[in-house]
């Protein structure tokens, strides 16, 4: 017997004593996440949909959205919308 198949036997014994009820099922352990960086905005910059969107921890469809709704400051570059710093600033303070 190789070196795999007495780990994978060894394993599959444990499986079946944890099922049996004889041991206690192995505990797992589960790694924190750590902490997001905070998002910092970039000064007076033109920002995207996906930089927003971002920002405000929003889907990127929301940010549009609100922008066609009037809710959100920004203007149409093309078919894309951009969004000045300070005035995403400005609604972020609100």
């Amino acid at each position: 017997m190789d070196r795999f198949t007495a780990e994978l036997d060894a394993q599959i014994k444990e499986i079946c004593a944890i099922q049996a009820g004889s041991q206690p099922p192995p505990r797992l352990v589960e790694k924190p996440t750590p902490a997001p960086a905070p998002v910092t905005l970039p000064p007076d910059e033109v920002l995207t949909v996906n930089e927003v969107a971002r920002i405000l921890k929003l889907h990127r469809r929301t940010v549009c959205m609100m922008t066609k709704a009037g809710k959100l400051p920004g203007f149409r570059v093309g078919r894309g919308w951009r969004f000045n710093t300070q005035a995403i600033r400005e609604f972020i303070s609100r």
